[in-house]
């Protein structure tokens, strides 16, 4: 995932990252970032079967894990794969890491056909206001 993430401004976040939960982020304000992690729960069943479920989030530099914020207001969860109905549905499970391969590509192909207009968007409602 770190080659093709990177082809849209996504760099691995040590900081973030758990064992079997890396983040991917990207600057989009000095407070804020969008970050990519995958539900560690049900990636894999098998050696090499399991599900991928990412989950984009808008994030406020505070925020380590946008799955345990407590506070409200420091994390959005961006859901650009509503875009195409059952997309979902038809890169969830893998059986082989080819598959898998495939899934993180679709997902990554189809947030970067959206993502000027989504970060621009962001930017603009943000105006720079601090996490």
């Amino acid at each position: 995932m770190s080659r093709d993430a990177a082809s849209i401004g996504f760099e691995f976040d040590k900081a973030r990252s758990r064992a079997k939960r890396p983040f991917f982020s990207k600057p989009v304000t000095d407070d804020w970032r969008l970050c990519w992690s995958v539900d560690h729960r049900f990636f894999l069943f098998a050696q090499t079967e399991g599900r991928f479920l990412p989950s984009l989030h808008l994030c406020s530099r505070k925020v380590e894990n946008p799955h345990t914020v407590n506070e409200p207001f420091q994390t959005l969860q961006i859901r650009y794969d509503v875009f195409i109905n059952f997309f979902t549905n038809a890169y969830w499970h893998f059986h082989d890491f080819d598959q898998l391969e495939r899934a993180i590509k679709a997902h990554l192909l189809l947030y970067g056909l959206g993502a000027s207009t989504i970060e621009d968007g962001i930017r603009k409602v943000l105006g720079g206001h601090p996490a």
